[in-house]
């Protein structure tokens, strides 16, 4: 792999809001690896939608998809390459960040959503796990999950 080489997965693993959305992003991995002539790794399989709102079953659940995410992350940016990571949930911001800080300290983030994804356990209004993904990356509140 050549250095800046695009590193495309798309994580269609199950999270909070991902039960949802995660059939989205085989299509959206698949036409960005189109444009980029390669192939996307496509990492596991999206499930049924399920509307109940509880963090921690979902973050139980998910755990192996947030580990896989930063996993996957760390790969890439070890390789030199240039990772483009599709998944439909912002909590995949809690090993994300916390990888791409670890491999850059002066990166600076940018984060464009429709709601502030800045709650904790003790403060969400809903019982979200998307909606704690910030807060979790800056370390606001523990989620428990390996730092790579």
């Amino acid at each position: 792999m050549s250095p800046g080489q695009p590193w495309l997965v798309g994580l269609r693993c199950p999270v909070s809001e991902t039960r949802r959305s995660g059939a989205g992003v085989a299509p959206l991995a698949t036409a960005l690896g189109e444009r980029l002539g390669l192939a996307p790794r496509l990492i596991g399989e999206p499930t049924e939608a399920d509307d109940k709102r509880d963090w921690a079953a979902d973050l139980r659940t998910g755990r192996g998809c947030l580990l896989e995410a930063g996993g996957q992350l760390d790969d890439a940016l070890s390789a030199g390459a240039f990772p483009v990571l599709v998944h439909g949930d912002c909590s995949i911001g809690m090993t994300t960040l916390p990888t791409i800080a670890g491999h850059r300290q002066d990166v600076r983030v940018l984060w464009l959503d429709a709601h502030g994804d800045f709650n904790t356990p003790e403060t969400t209004p809903s019982g979200w796990l998307g909606g704690m993904g910030l807060a979790g990356a800056c370390g606001r509140w523990d989620p428990r999950l390996e730092r790579v």
